[in-house]
């Protein structure tokens, strides 16, 4: 009856504290990507849009006023510093910005924190939709290249979404794609 009680506890603690590895959910198919590449970019380069599909893409929704945003693009110069650019492309959603309020200032401290790899955009309704409305940054969504969600983390609505995902464990998924 123990064994059985710390199983279910445990079975609950991973369903809500670890990253979801998707089944369902959104895809990066061409409606998706036109979205992308429609929306207004926040600076220029980064990756191009329009090859998005050909490798793993990493999407990533984020505020400048967000702690673990600013978190995870840290972590994701950490990755590219020792793994290289090579294996994934890697796109920033600006979006839930005017929570705090408009300010243009935040925004850009917040650009500059953003390696240069990583194409940013201005989100809108029609990729919050594409990705099942998103209801909280930092939310970064995992695509393998034929547009399958391999991994997720945040996004949704709640305190999952005050995570980020760790370059080991970016690198450990991209292994298991075959691109790392």
């Amino acid at each position: 009856m123990r064994v059985t009680v710390f199983a279910a506890m445990l079975a609950a603690f991973a369903a809500f504290a670890l990253p979801a590895l998707a089944q369902d959910g959104p895809r990066l198919d061409a409606t998706t990507k036109a979205h992308l590449a429609a929306a207004t970019p926040l600076r220029a380069g980064g990756t191009d849009l329009g090859t998005l599909g050909q490798r793993p893409t990493l999407v990533v929704f984020f505020a400048s006023w967000c702690t673990s945003c600013a978190r995870q693009f840290q972590e994701l110069a950490h990755y590219f510093e020792e793994e290289g650019s090579g294996h994934v492309d890697v796109v920033g959603v600006n979006w839930l910005e005017d929570i705090a309020g408009p300010n243009e200032a935040r925004l850009a401290r917040m650009l500059t924190r953003i390696p240069e790899g990583i194409a940013v955009l201005s989100g809108n309704t029609d990729i919050d939709q594409a990705f099942g409305e998103v209801g909280s940054v930092t939310g970064v969504y995992l695509f393998d290249s034929a547009g399958t969600l391999v991994l997720q983390v945040g996004g949704q609505l709640g305190p999952s979404g005050r995570h980020f995902l760790p370059r080991d464990q970016l690198k450990a998924a991209l292994g298991k794609l075959g691109s790392a």
